[in-house]
């Protein structure tokens, strides 16, 4: 098994956008045309509003395409405005014209407002509000919230007035009035019963000749009036309220909320004249190659027509292939719908072969290293990576799919990686991409022509319809023609096929039966296309891996060197070094790796039944058996002074599985041998291990009369856990009872313990783990 580790988050699944990966770099995988792209530039930063069609099968890059021109035209200008709307089955005339009016105000009211230094909504604000001078009332509201909040809830409008009016009078005479005229009375009455006119007189007199009246008289004229004066207050207090109510309704209807929207549009438009701000807006219409049914499409495109030819934005929308071949057709009718409201069809085309050899190389972890690797580990890359494109119908969305279904992470590193298997039914389906390609290339129109890409994609479904034939089978059934399509594209698929066919036939996949004009695929083909096969193919390779890889840890810790590519040769050499096998464990162990060979090469041929048999087979026990004779064959290394006994074909370990007995005074040696995958092994095992340990210890010194020290071998699966071994040795305890336990990895070559030193150092030492 090879591992291609790969940077998960590079394996983007959902359009490129500035912010997720669209860079320079990744023109190469989104095969961009870059002369088309510029052109297409200019025409959106022009001062011209127009309409695009943008198809494309579902996956190959349409929204990213787009989201690259909208990056380049902002470096150019950044008052063209790109809004992305989204439309999906069934949408009225209502929904479309909802959505349009909010992502056109969640646009401006909420990016675009941050962007500029002044606030656009004051701005804005400031343009299309008024006052009521009538009422008074001072009313600003914008435009677009108000649009947009129609979208959303029932808005009604309600005004209230009142008027009223009240007045009162109060009417008071002042003190000084009352004064002056008692002051008055009483001198008339004094004066008529005691006379002093000649006393006045003589005082004028003395005023006269002492020229008093000079000061006195102007003040008696300023002063005298005032005390005099008598002053009638009048209080008029009037308040007015005028009542009135009224509560209206405003008529709003599809056809209103379409003004209001070109209105809106018109406002922010470089033709709306008056304002300090100007933009040009671009919608993208999204999300149209969900839409099944063709009529729907047209439905949806009619509906959105006079908006479109209004000329007041341009309008770009991604539809998928479907689109293209419905513009095709129309081309033949007379007044055509689509004809008349798009200007230019952009096409963006299924990704060439190298171009996704060049998109997993972005996506190592280690760039490059998918591109430098030769020979053998090269050739195992390739033809996985052709056998997912071939099942990917060239898709870069489903490519990234189908890698996702195989990624699986490194339990030490946490990194993620793509397990490289051998398999025959990869090698397959790798050759069969190469067919496909032969028959395409001198086939297909030139400069990226949209049929292209329906002709790519019929012959990769036609392949898979193929690999489901168990028997024979008939061209007809492989494709069915149906009404949506231009005429010649079926006559030029039907003479695909046949080519396709005859190079199957030539290149020793396919049998033809002439007179009935059917085919079937080679009985050692056929079988790798059983679904069966397919599901046990996977986790018996899986599992034959595990001891592939132990039988190359023993020859690389026996014979101290890689040893042999392939795993009979290497099982072959430790048997000669004196690997005890029993003989019925040693021809299952043939015929494992037969199989094998042929799940992977083809070599030989097994039939689906004859593998069945095969299967039941407990691939842990069989481990278990090779883990004893391996342990047997480094003890009687290690060992050499004592006295083997182990028998392959005895059940009965009532004892231990290894007895290492003693021909002097020294202790007899018994190991056990354990065997744990990684999931069910942890540390609370050692504690139970005395249980069942200790009794046999005590039978044997007891029957035998001779001490000994029990070892118990425990074996672990760790082929990426190598830590939790080394962890465990750390904490080391004290011998209980004369019983050690040595600590290994299944997998030799992942060990940094050799099994003898550990064999040497718990015979001499009396630690529990060996470290």
């Amino acid at each position: 098994m090879e591992r291609l580790y790969i940077n998960y988050e590079r394996l983007n699944e959902g359009p490129l956008t500035k912010q997720n990966g669209l860079s320079e770099n990744e023109n190469s995988v989104l095969e961009i045309d870059e002369f088309k792209l510029l052109n297409l530039k200019n025409e959106i930063t022009s001062e011209l509003n127009t309409c695009y069609m943008v198809s494309g099968y579902r996956g190959s890059g349409k929204t990213s395409y787009i989201n690259k021109l909208g990056n380049l035209v902002q470096e150019k200008d950044k008052n063209i405005i790109f809004i992305n709307v989204n439309f999906g089955s069934g949408d009225e005339k209502t929904n479309i014209l909802r959505k349009l009016i909010r992502s056109l105000a969640n646009k401006f009211l909420f990016e675009i407002k941050d962007r500029e230094k002044t606030s656009l909504i004051k701005k804005f604000l400031k343009k299309i509000s008024f006052q009521d001078k009538k009422n008074n009332f001072n009313m600003n509201y914008s435009y677009l919230e108000l649009l947009n909040r129609r979208t959303f809830e029932e808005v009604t409008n309600s005004q209230t007035g009142s008027i009223r009016i009240e007045t009162n009078r109060k009417w008071s005479i002042d003190f000084t009035i009352l004064l002056t005229i008692i002051s008055g009375g009483l001198l008339y009455l004094i004066n008529r019963d005691i006379p002093f006119g000649d006393e006045i007189l003589k005082v004028i007199k003395f005023i006269n000749d002492n020229k008093i009246d000079k000061l006195v008289v102007p003040v008696i004229t300023i002063i005298l009036p005032l005390l005099l004066f008598v002053r009638i207050l009048k209080e008029k207090k009037e308040q007015n309220k005028l009542t009135f109510e009224y509560n209206t309704k405003t008529l709003y209807d599809d056809e209103i909320a379409e003004l209001h929207l070109k209105e809106a549009i018109e406002r922010l438009s470089r033709k709306y004249v008056g304002q300090d701000y100007s933009y040009k807006l671009v919608f993208v219409i999204d999300e149209l190659d969900k839409l099944e049914d063709g009529e729907a499409l047209k439905v949806l495109l009619g509906q959105l027509k006079p908006l479109m030819l209004e000329g007041i934005a341009t309008f770009i929308i991604i539809a998928g292939q479907k689109l293209h071949y419905m513009y095709e057709l129309e081309q033949l009718t007379e007044d055509s719908l689509l004809s008349n409201l798009f200007s230019k069809n952009i096409h963006v085309p299924l990704l060439e072969i190298e171009h996704f050899k060049l998109y997993v190389n972005n996506v190592l972890e280690n760039q490059n290293v998918y591109l430098s690797v030769e020979g053998k580990s090269q050739d195992i890359y390739g033809k996985y990576i052709d056998s997912l494109i071939l099942n990917s119908n060239r898709s870069l969305r489903t490519f990234v799919h189908l890698l996702k279904q195989n990624i699986e992470w490194d339990e030490n590193t946490n990194k993620s990686y793509i397990p490289i298997r051998k398999n025959r039914i990869i090698m397959l389906q790798s050759q069969l991409l190469n067919i496909v390609q032969s028959v395409l290339e001198p086939n297909l129109l030139k400069d990226e022509d949209p049929s292209n890409d329906f002709f790519i994609t019929q012959l990769h479904l036609v392949v898979k319809k193929m690999q489901q034939k168990q028997g024979k089978f008939k061209k007809q059934e492989l494709y069915i023609e149906r009404e949506g399509y231009p005429s010649w594209y079926w006559t030029t698929l039907s003479s695909l096929v046949d080519s396709l066919l005859f190079k199957m036939v030539e290149k020793d996949l396919l049998m033809c039966d002439v007179d009935s004009l059917s085919f079937n695929w080679k009985k050692e083909v056929e079988i790798f296309f059983n679904p069966e096969l397919k599901v046990v193919s996977q986790s018996f390779i899986k599992e034959f891996e595990i001891l592939n890889e132990i039988i190359l840890g023993y020859h690389e810790e026996i014979l101290e060197n890689e040893g042999p590519s392939t795993f009979i040769d290497n099982y072959s050499d430790i048997k000669k070094e004196g690997l005890k096998i029993a003989e019925s464990d040693d021809s299952v162990i043939v015929k494992l790796n037969n199989v094998y060979n042929f799940l992977t090469t083809g070599d030989r041929y097994y039939s689906i039944s004859g593998i069945r048999r095969l299967l039941p087979l407990n691939n842990f026990q069989l481990i278990q058996k090779v883990l004893e004779s391996y342990t047997e064959l480094i003890t009687r290394r290690a060992l050499s002074n004592y006295n083997i006994i182990y028998e392959v074909e005895s059940l009965d370990n009532s004892y231990a599985d290894i007895i290492a007995s003693s021909s002097n005074d020294n202790v007899d040696i018994l190991i056990d041998v354990k065997y744990y995958k990684t999931i069910n092994f942890h540390e609370s095992r050692f504690n139970r291990i005395p249980r069942w340990s200790l009794p046999k210890k005590e039978k044997y010194e007891k029957e035998k009369g001779k001490k000994c020290k029990y070892i118990v071998m425990i074996y672990v699966d760790a082929y990426d856990s190598q830590e939790i071994i080394n962890k465990v040795r750390e904490r080391k305890h004290e011998d209980s009872q004369g019983i050690s336990i040595i600590l290994l990895n299944t997998f030799r070559n992942r060990d940094n313990i050799k099994l003898e030193q550990a064999i040497l150092e718990v015979v001499s030492d009396d630690n529990v783990l060996t470290s």
